[in-house]
């Protein structure tokens, strides 16, 4: 699936710990704030602030 900028999206946390059933499968939700070519897309919060890249 593609994303353009300006679309919400949900992403899987990095380095999740071992808290069995009960942790989040997902954060967010998030801005698309660019669009990379090869897939890879800059999100922002919900405030408006830039994530760092991952």
């Amino acid at each position: 699936r593609k994303f353009k900028e300006g679309d919400l999206v949900l992403k899987r946390p990095m380095g999740r710990d071992k808290g069995g059933n009960m942790t989040a499968n997902w954060e967010g939700p998030f801005r698309i704030h660019e669009v990379f070519e090869g897939g890879a897309y800059q999100l922002e919060t919900m405030e408006g602030e830039v994530m760092p890249r991952t």
